[in-house]
């Protein structure tokens, strides 16, 4: 498949048997374009994309752009998108003329895609960007919104296995969530997922995270004291007075602060992978053999960053951590998506 810049689109030997037509875009840049990376795309995961109430663009894999294999090949709409997504990657190229043609062979990928969003309907923001970007890393979807170009995605051991929804819409609304909109804890993922491949520093690169909400834990807590010190006034009882002494002292214990981001501050995880039992069993046989068998998942990843961090010749070798990266990955991925506050 080639293009010639000025003329469109020509069908040589390639795997597709039909002449495609696009509806050609007026100009690439009235859309907001990402090229997204998963484990491996089919060409029937196209996702329409509506972002509070609104139809914004399509999610399409780099094999579905030119295809005739999906209930999409003849709307017009869906062709107008696919357009500007190839115009837009190839005025990355460098074409001595405008009339050079350009092989697209190299630009289906198995684990490629792009998100295109129609500038008319879409608002381009930071927020927006990082709404998106983790609802669908919690579907094995990776939003390139840094344009990093990652050089070793597929041997990264954190990416999440693929499970777009079996929807033909992802619809996206505008949130509050503060852990989701937070800077550092978008740029954390961003370089654990695909700019660091030590294990050692992924977990800990991972626990930056952790540390950040406990943050905003004691935050809230304190707050909360506060608004609750104001409340009472002058008649405020002993018994008060000492249940508020005790919040205090739990947000500033670190392992209590964990607890109450892991219960309180964040919705109920399915431990899907069984990762209590994982870390507890990785915890037991290379940092601390009679830690507490039944203890919950914060307090697990707790002590591997007690043990890991100040004690690091009962680990000695960083690798072992690969076990259990993945797992510390997908629990923190949730405590960010489903934070209350």
């Amino acid at each position: 498949m080639n293009y010639v810049p000025g003329e469109g689109y020509e069908v040589g030997d390639t795997l597709f048997a039909t002449h495609i037509e696009l509806s050609p875009c007026s100009n690439f840049k009235n859309f907001t374009i990402f090229k997204v990376y998963c484990k491996k795309f089919n060409e029937v995961d196209i996702k329409n994309i509506k972002i509070d109430g609104t139809d914004c663009g399509f999610l399409i894999p780099s094999f579905s752009l030119l295809s005739v294999d999906h209930d999409y090949s003849s709307n017009k709409n869906f062709q107008l998108f696919s357009d500007a997504i190839i115009k837009w990657f190839l005025s990355s190229l460098q074409m001595e003329t405008t009339k050079s043609e350009v092989p697209l062979e190299n630009f289906f990928d198995e684990n490629l895609g792009f998100i295109a969003l129609s500038n008319n309907s879409y608002s381009n923001s930071k927020n927006n960007e990082r709404k998106i970007f983790f609802e669908l890393m919690n579907s094995g979807i990776y939003v390139d919104t840094l344009q990093t170009e990652p050089s070793f995605y597929p041997d990264n051991s954190l990416f999440p296995d693929k499970k777009l929804p079996n929807t033909k819409r992802i619809t996206f609304n505008t949130t509050t969530n503060k852990a989701m909109l937070d800077e550092f804890v978008f740029e954390i993922f961003h370089s654990v997922v695909f700019k660091e491949s030590d294990h050692f520093l992924q977990f800990f690169y991972l626990y930056q995270v952790i540390e950040t909400l406990i943050e905003f834990v004691m935050s809230n807590e304190y707050s909360q004291v506060r608004t609750k010190i104001n409340t009472l006034g002058g008649s405020a009882t002993t018994q008060q007075l000492k249940k508020l002494v005790e919040t205090l002292n739990e947000s500033v214990q670190e392992r209590k602060r964990i607890n109450k981001l892991c219960n309180d501050y964040t919705g109920t995880y399915t431990d899907d992978f069984n990762i209590q039992q994982s870390l507890c069993d990785f915890i037991r046989g290379h940092l601390n053999s009679e830690f507490e068998t039944d203890s919950d998942i914060g307090t697990s990843i707790y002590e591997v960053r007690n043990k890991s961090f100040h004690e690091f010749r009962t680990l000695r070798n960083a690798s072992k951590l690969s076990s259990i990266t993945p797992h510390v990955f997908d629990y923190i991925l949730h405590l960010i998506s489903s934070y209350k506050y």
